[in-house]
Formats: structure tokens, sequence, C-alpha cells
């Protein structure tokens, strides 16, 4: 499809748009004269199209930003995942030994200790 092609192509919401809401268009029932013509409202129904087709549309935008701001997310918490690093045997049997264990406080200081030493391997 050249340019030219492209820029002269209209959608189908405005062809469907396009057409006056008081065309019909009448079918012949048969043969017979006296069976009549059957007349189909087909502005109408070429108008109601338009409308819905824009509705579907509205959703199915909303519904893509949606899906993209929850892939954004998505991709957001991966980068945002580590893995956890812990304390090794001789860094948790060199804290014991800065610790006072006669002291009441100890337990708290080592608490402290444990906690800056596994900060600092994991920032």
């Amino acid at each position: 499809m050249t340019n030219v092609q492209a820029e002269k192509q209209v959608s189908l919401v405005e062809l469907l748009s396009a057409v006056p809401a008081d065309v019909r268009i009448g079918v012949d029932d048969g043969n017979d004269w006296k069976a009549g013509t059957t007349w189909h409202p087909v502005g109408r129904l070429c108008h109601d199209a338009s409308v819905e087709l824009r509705r579907l549309r509205a959703e199915i935008l909303v519904y893509h930003d949606d899906r993209l701001r929850l892939s954004n997310k998505v991709d957001r918490l991966k980068a945002a995942q580590r893995q956890w690093v812990g304390l090794s045997e001789e860094e948790i049997e060199k804290l014991k030994h800065l610790i006072d264990w006669t002291a009441t406080w100890s337990h708290g200081r080592f608490a402290y200790e444990i906690e800056q030493l596994l900060k600092e391997k994991n920032a």
C-alpha cells in the first residue's frame, strides 16, 4: 500500500457513521408481487455499529494502558529483587566475641551488630 492509499483510507467507524440514519434497504420477498418488500434499517444498524465500535476501542485502550502499567510494575519488582546475603559462621563468631555476655544489655547489642552487618551486606 502506498502512502497516498494509506492517506485516503477511511476507518470503518467513520464509514459506518457517514451512512445516514434513515437509510433503508428493501428486499423483495420472492417472485410473487403480492409477497411485498421487507425494509431493513441499514442506516440505524450502521450508526449503532459505529457507536459500539467506538465504545469497544475505548475499552481496549483502557485495558492496554492497565496492562502496560502492570507490566511496568512487574519489571520494577523483578529489578528490585535481590538475593539475600546472610552472615557466615566466621562473622557470627566475631560478633560473639565482641559482646560481654555477662552484661544484661549484651543481647540488644548483639542484635544491633547483626542488623548492621546484614544491612551492609544487603545494601
